[in-house]
């Protein structure tokens, strides 16, 4: 398995909010949110307090979505392509897992506030984006690192609509369906923009086309597929590839298939049933990916 630098940011970025939500307003529903969508239900460990949440989300050893297993491998990853990569991001990663990895940080935490180590991890990866963005030149690297960025994004956001979806029944204007949705805008930066454009209470139609539909939102699964579109064109210029392959094919079909939804029609089953199709051709759109540029 190949785990993307910009991949692994990307999903840290997704705890650090779930972490920090959970250590400035008390409880622990965000970060178990958050454990509960890269793992299978039956398998959570149910935690009785934060400074087992936040060992088990950064520390433990044995969880592949752990920060410290992912600045590991993102490490990794980054020292076998380190030629094709800005020396800013490869110092940056190295610095991120010499600090992590540090045998006092744990006990640390454990005597000091833990929102002081969040924010230090937060910085570094604040740092990658930017150094990704200002340093990396436009080329093949720099397109490859948006593939899996944007192909991380459009499961992500499909599985957070999802686990909904098979959790409970939806009740439109409960109290639970309220906070429920607004902390899954929260999680995924949406929270201003749904305010902004809808200036509603959190109705699930509106939701869904925030999520799914909307061109300008940056997690939205329309704008993910409009990204990679955009970068497999430029991969295909730069390996001079120049017919429709199964990567162009697929992604098209799927732009299309979004382009013409109106979300008013998708309703509970509906929806459950659209997604899990997407989910389907986000499979099959990585595959062909790798078959398209690695395997030839």
């Amino acid at each position: 398995i190949t785990i993307d630098s910009v991949n692994c940011a990307d999903d840290i970025k997704d705890v650090y909010r779930a972490v920090c939500h959970d250590i400035t307003r008390g409880g622990n529903s965000k970060c178990i949110g958050a454990g509960k969508s890269y793992f299978d239900i039956n398998d959570i460990t149910e935690f009785t307090n934060n400074d087992q949440i936040i060992s088990f989300l950064i520390f433990n050893p044995d969880s592949g979505n752990s920060i410290i297993n992912l600045i590991m491998n993102s490490r990794k990853n980054c020292r076998s392509v380190q030629e094709h990569i800005s020396k800013e991001i490869w110092v940056n990663i190295n610095k991120y897992f010499l600090f992590i990895t540090d045998k006092k940080l744990t006990n640390k935490i454990k005597y000091k506030d833990p929102i002081n180590l969040i924010e230090d991890l937060l910085t570094y990866n604040l740092l990658h984006y930017s150094n990704s963005d200002l340093t990396q030149e436009r080329g093949n690297p720099y397109s490859f690192m948006n593939l899996g960025k944007y192909l991380e994004r459009l499961s992500l956001s499909v599985d957070f609509l999802l686990y909904r979806l098979f959790s409970d029944k939806i009740e439109n204007d409960s109290l639970k369906e309220n906070i429920y949705w607004k902390n899954l805008l929260l999680s995924i930066g949406g929270y201003q923009t749904y305010v902004k454009t809808y200036k509603s209470s959190f109705l699930t139609q509106n939701l869904v086309e925030l999520i799914l539909l909307n061109p300008n939102f940056p997690k939205s699964i329309l704008y993910c597929l409009k990204k990679l579109k955009h970068h497999i064109n430029r991969l295909n210029l730069f390996n001079g590839i120049f017919y429709e392959n199964d990567v162009f094919y697929t992604i098209s079909k799927l732009e299309s298939k979004l382009k013409f939804t109106k979300s008013i029609d998708l309703k509970n089953n509906k929806l459950r049933k659209y997604l899990e199709n997407i989910k389907v051709e986000i499979h099959k759109l990585s595959n062909a990916v790798n078959k398209t540029y690695f395997e030839n």
